[in-house]
């Protein structure tokens, strides 16, 4: 039995499963860096970190030891850019999964099953990563604090989509509880290489998510860890995603009130093209206000949008441009 340090245990999750959030920026990776990449983590997992050089690398991969420095400026940088090469592929392959517009519940079951599917194929490294002291830079404590963030974004956007309003009052509870299952499970896969049906996980982990959400709702439960309890950082995120599900609720009443006006359809559809834009827009994690402000502006001209238009600014916090 290996013996882990309980430093190590505490980020089991943010390690395991790499927890970035679907919007985060992606560095863009060539494919010898990407082929490099590869044939390291190979030699990590089976070799250890601490035991395989840069020359080890270069050979596996065909290339001299210059060739490694060309691409990567140390040891350390290149495990780095193994992560951000974790995280590029899980970005991808959720976002991908996010455009197939199935219903919210069974989306998040697909992403769940992607994961633990992904766990499988790289859990050598990943033992090799929790067992051996590495460090990533300067910012390791920084970045499995943003990681954890990003998860906390991904997993309540994920709750409100499927269960909406009512469970606002207790969505950090149901958050928590749907992140300990699954890093309960990716613990005995990648400690005790526990062998379970990956293609029926994401929809056992969902059902029980539902169990619990249902439970709670008919036992009218009250929240264990309020908002305003919890560090600033993690309130800005759950405040944010509140105030998008409200959004995208007053951009779903624009585009309906839209189609009901006495317009000529192509102004209505110049419209609703706006109405699509500012969702685009709201999705991106830096948008400018002018930009929302601007966008408004396409409606200042129609009585029965205003309100709309108002919620949708207050919420915001920006003022209408007139």
């Amino acid at each position: 039995m290996i013996s882990w340090k309980m430093s190590k245990i505490s980020r089991f999750g943010y390690i395991i499963i790499f927890e970035y959030a679907l919007n985060c920026r992606c560095v863009i990776m060539n494919e010898k860096e990407k082929h490099i990449i590869r044939e390291g983590m190979k030699l990590f997992a089976t070799k250890g970190y601490h035991k395989t050089s840069v020359q080890d690398i270069a050979t596996n991969a065909n290339i001299s030891k210059g060739a490694f420095y060309l691409h990567f400026r140390s040891k350390e940088a290149f495990i780095a850019r193994a992560m951000q090469f974790f995280h590029d592929e899980i970005v991808h392959e959720l976002g991908m999964i996010e455009t197939e517009d199935d219903p919210p519940k069974l989306c998040l079951a697909k992403q769940i099953t992607w994961i633990s599917q992904y766990i499988y194929k790289y859990r050598e490294f990943i033992i090799m990563h929790l067992r051996e002291d590495i460090s990533i830079g300067e910012h390791t404590e920084e970045l499995f604090r943003h990681m954890k963030l990003e998860n906390l974004k991904w997993l309540q956007k994920s709750v409100l989509s499927i269960y909406g309003k009512q469970v606002n009052s207790f969505v950090l509870d149901v958050v928590i509880q749907l992140d300990g299952l699954m890093k309960s499970y990716y613990q005995w896969i990648v400690l005790d290489d526990v062998q379970i049906n990956v293609e029926t996980f994401g929809h056992f982990i969902v059902e029980r998510m539902d169990d619990l959400v249902t439970g709670m709702v008919h036992k009218d439960a009250k929240p264990i860890i309020h908002s305003n309890s919890i560090p600033k950082a993690y309130q800005d995120v759950l405040n944010r995603e509140s105030r998008l599900k409200r959004i995208e609720a007053y951009l779903t009443v624009l585009g309906e009130q839209i189609t009901e006006l006495e317009q000529d359809e192509d102004t209505k559809q110049r419209l609703v093209n706006v109405v699509q834009i500012i969702g685009e827009k709201l999705k991106e994690e830096n948008v400018e206000s002018i930009t929302i402000q601007g966008l408004l502006a396409h409606f200042n001209h129609i009585p029965e949008l205003q309100e709309a238009c108002d919620n949708i600014a207050k919420l915001l916090q920006i003022e209408r441009l007139k």
